[in-house]
């Protein structure tokens, strides 16, 4: 019996082959704008806002 959870897909294993590796690359699954160092910094504007937030309940 195989075990599927340890499987890449197919569809992942073209992503990573054609070099679409997501944020890192602008591409991927999605397309990104930003620039992958700017994704990075919004998002962890974004998880400090958050934090910021539940700390106030």
């Amino acid at each position: 019996m195989t075990d599927n959870r340890t499987v890449l897909s197919k569809l992942l294993q073209e992503k990573v082959a054609g070099g679409d590796l997501g944020v890192k690359t602008g591409k991927g699954f999605y397309e990104w704008a930003l620039p992958s160092k700017e994704i990075r910094k919004q998002n962890s504007q974004d998880l400090e806002s958050l934090v910021q937030w539940i700390e106030r309940i």
